[in-house]
């Protein structure tokens, strides 16, 4: 590593408090109150949770018979309950710490407004408890986010016809948010990928800028998926396609804060390892950043939880191999 770049990556982490061979696998990952992490992977319809030791278990499991399936995001609610949306039907789930799933969206024997979770896209939970998620409009060529209030009222919070132009309500524009993932910021606002290749920012009242890539910065993202927001307001982006993570400081800059851009799991210097497919990201209690990374495998995938410490060295926590 280069004496310019370690102290880039030193203080970045000190501050830190559409993939291309898997359909989609999910970008679901958060780091529960006692450092457990969890996460989704869609194809097999489950949720892992891994201790801190890297001890790993199933939480949850569906199918694509049951209301409960490919889930492919997960939220921590305001009470630190684990949420997940199924892709049958706009369901969103509670999930219990037995593994129990409790369906809290839509109300019992009501339609839901509009399908939360559609295919992949994007949901999550404000701190108000209010579902946030995308409506397609009745074309199917929209990109709307959409609230549910505490009464049931729809609201909508920014978007219409798809484009990428920044505004406010419904002269927002954003993309195809299909493999898109949202992100709280510390003061509020909600963080998103948008086409896999902007950060976009959008206000608790739908005032919505675009933060980095899309050609108005030095962002060259490809297939940005996961991203989370740091309490000093820097971004952190899994470049799925791009097969490294990207740091993004509140004004927009961005730099690579850690992979080579080649395929491969060897764990080492920040800026000297391979991702291959990182999907998701989230931070842990500790302020390190925590990774997850999906490879083919023999007739399935293989997981790669991955930590990046405050030295900027990256570790392997667990290895899991889904069928």
């Amino acid at each position: 590593m280069s004496r310019f770049r370690l102290p880039l990556l030193a203080i970045a982490l000190m501050h830190l408090g559409a993939s291309p061979a898997l359909a989609h696998p999910g970008a679901g990952l958060v780091v529960g109150a006692d450092g457990a992490i969890y996460f989704t992977f869609g194809p097999s319809h489950r949720i892992w949770a891994v201790s801190p030791d890297g001890d790993a278990r199933i939480v949850a499991e569906g199918g694509l018979d049951q209301a409960f399936r490919v889930p492919h995001h997960l939220v921590l609610d305001a009470e630190g309950n684990l949420c997940t949306a199924s892709d049958a039907g706009g369901l969103v789930f509670k999930v219990g710490p037995d593994g129990a799933l409790k369906q809290v969206y839509p109300p019992e024997g009501q339609a839901p407004a509009f399908i939360i979770g559609a295919g992949g896209d994007p949901f999550t939970i404000d701190r108000q408890g209010r579902i946030i998620g995308i409506d397609a409009g009745p074309d199917g060529d929209h990109t709307i986010i959409r609230r549910i209030e505490a009464d049931g009222r729809v609201t909508t919070l920014a978007g219409g016809p798809r484009g990428h132009t920044d505004g406010r309500g419904s002269a927002a524009r954003f993309g195809d948010l299909h493999s898109a993932c949202f992100a709280w910021g510390p003061d509020g606002p909600l963080y998103l990928t948008d086409d896999g290749t902007r950060v976009r920012i959008v206000s608790p009242d739908g005032d919505v800028t675009t933060l980095a890539g899309g050609g108005d910065g030095p962002a060259p993202f490809t297939s940005a998926m996961g991203l989370v927001v740091a309490p000093d307001g820097a971004v952190l982006v899994a470049d799925a396609a791009a097969r490294c993570i990207r740091h993004i400081t509140p004004t927009g800059a961005a730099t690579t804060l850690a992979g080579l851009g080649e395929a491969g799991g060897d764990d080492g210097p920040a800026l000297r390892v391979r991702f291959d497919e990182p999907v998701g990201i989230a931070l842990d209690r500790e302020g390190r950043i925590v990774v997850l990374d999906v490879a083919p495998g023999r007739g399935g995938a293989v997981i790669h939880l991955r930590r990046i410490d405050e030295s900027g060295t990256v570790s392997t926590i667990a290895r899991i191999d889904e069928p």
